[in-house]
């Protein structure tokens, strides 16, 4: 599976009441790192782009925790672009992110083939 990630230019670059990391491996997982600037609760959700508010993933950040490290396996999920958001009340930080699973390359099938030995007098003489 392959995962991009696209900035929304609308967004603020960096919200003021929390700085974020986030980058995906190639093992299907997206890595998020929070860290707040401001007291405040931060709400995170995952979903797919056009279904509305139905989310995939969401979770809150409490208003006393400072930090917070998550690791979403997004492997399990179909292909198509999704949305992660973290959202608090004075500042919000959108991505989109396509998933999506790589055409299956066919194997090169290799053939061994070895000529029959031809018949001689010698191997009739044998028998």
């Amino acid at each position: 599976m392959t995962s991009t990630v696209f900035a929304n230019p609308g967004d603020p670059a960096i919200p003021s009441s929390f700085n974020t990391s986030l980058y995906i491996t190639k093992a299907n997982k997206i890595h998020l790192a929070i860290e707040k600037t401001a007291v405040g609760q931060i709400m995170i959700s995952l979903r797919p782009v056009g279904s509305g508010q139905l989310s995939v993933f969401s979770q809150a950040m409490r208003k006393k925790q400072d930090k917070l490290a998550l690791e979403l396996d997004v492997s399990a999920l179909a292909d198509g672009v999704y949305e992660l958001e973290v959202k608090s009340t004075t500042g919000q930080m959108t991505r989109q992110i396509t998933l999506a699973t790589p055409a299956r390359q066919s194997e090169a099938v290799r053939t061994i083939v070895m000529p029959p030995l031809p018949v001689t007098k010698a191997l009739l003489s044998a028998k």
